[in-house]
């Protein structure tokens, strides 16, 4: 077994992977969600103005939920990432174990 210490992240390059599994999960809770509004929405229709029943809220749900997921999976893991950095000075580093099989 090999003994690696991770001292530093790059704090750009693991905030371009957190936006992209960000992305993905916002993407599938906003596809759920968005479904469920719009099968509500026709049972909504006293209380909503038009516009916003059916698939036109579901499709709106879909859309911000993408843009979370990107922007805010981005900053999140940025942030993260730079506090393990700021971290790892005073504490130390995480400490892995890789077992390398052929």
């Amino acid at each position: 077994m090999t003994k690696y210490l991770i001292r530093h992240f790059d704090v750009l390059s693991v905030a371009k992977i957190g936006a992209v599994v960000s992305f993905v999960l916002w993407l599938i809770e906003g596809i759920i969600l968005g479904a469920i509004a719009g099968a509500a929405g026709p049972a909504a229709a006293a209380t909503f103005q038009p516009f916003m029943m059916g698939l036109g809220i579901g499709g709106l749900i879909v859309f911000f939920a993408i843009i979370i997921g990107l922007i805010g999976g981005f900053i999140m893991t940025a942030i993260r990432a730079f506090v393990y950095n700021c971290a790892a000075k005073y504490a130390g580093p995480v400490e892995v174990d890789l077992d390398m099989k052929a």
